[in-house]
């Protein structure tokens, strides 16, 4: 599943999927176009609902 994500500072896109070892969901916010092209730079954030909403540390 993909999808147009615009905000202020420009439009992204966004990928729904599911990785193939345990199926879980995770999405992809994509700047440009990044398709067969190497060495691309990626950030992995894992979800932490009390961090990214409260700033905790843990």
């Amino acid at each position: 599943m993909v999808a147009e994500l615009p905000s202020l500072y420009r439009s992204f896109m966004i990928l729904g999927f599911a990785n193939n070892k345990d199926y879980r969901d995770h999405i992809a916010v994509v700047k440009g176009d990044e398709c067969g092209k190497e060495d691309v730079l990626i950030r992995i954030h894992s979800n932490c609902l009390t961090g990214d909403a409260l700033y905790s540390l843990r």
